[in-house]
């Protein structure tokens, strides 16, 4: 008798199903997002140049998976299975988001670690340009990701803003808000990686009843 798939895996094969098999991006990156938190947070002895150091190779990191994530095709629009009216179009316009991500994490941190002194403004502006673009990928994600991952995105541009209109506020108080970002944006993304792992794992064990 012909069986049925009641999760739809091979319609769905070439789509979300791929991404969860690679749900361990997603634990890296929000397990380096939460090193640097802490850090920022808890260190508060930490040095402008030290941080500068770690933001950028954080930068770096993020800035490679997220260009790894475009250039294999594992862009947001296929985190989840295809759903009805869904294009192309906008899974070639998701590789794009990635790939700008992608860009300005390479670049803010690349000057991070090369020009670590260069007037501390300066420096501090790419942090916060660093930070409204992740803020508004986030934003874009909520409504197939959830309201955490909106609010993730709404604390990203409130963090920018800050560092945009009061740069020179005490430094202590610039690690705490990009510290405090941080820690949100790695347990966001570890929940993802999290439930990307269980939709890894939910094929395996389900059975289609016989008819």
């Amino acid at each position: 008798m012909k069986r049925l798939n009641p999760i739809g895996l091979s319609a769905n094969r070439s789509g979300g199903i791929k991404l969860s098999q690679r749900y361990w991006w997603l634990l890296t990156e929000g397990a380096c997002a939460i090193v640097f938190g802490i850090l920022a947070i808890a260190w508060p002895r930490l040095t402008f140049f030290l941080f500068l150091t770690i933001f950028g190779i954080y930068a770096l990191v993020d800035g490679l998976v997220h260009i790894g994530h475009g250039l294999t095709g594992r862009g947001r629009a296929r985190a989840r299975p295809v759903q009805a009216g869904q294009t192309a179009s906008t899974s070639t316009w998701s590789r794009w988001l990635l790939f700008v991500e992608g860009g300005v994490g390479l670049i803010a941190g690349l000057l991070c670690i090369v020009l670590p002194r260069t007037p501390n403004r300066a420096l501090l502006f790419i942090i916060a340009a660093w930070l409204i673009i992740k803020g508004i990928g986030f934003l874009l994600q909520a409504p197939t990701r959830g309201w955490l991952t909106g609010i993730t995105g709404v604390l990203a541009i409130a963090a920018s803003l800050y560092l945009f209109i009061d740069p020179t506020s005490a430094f202590r108080n610039i690690l705490l808000v990009v510290g405090i970002y941080a820690l949100i944006m790695g347990v966001t993304l570890m929940i993802r990686g999290w439930k990307a792992s269980v939709a890894q794992r939910k094929p395996r064990t389900a059975r289609a009843p016989a008819l």
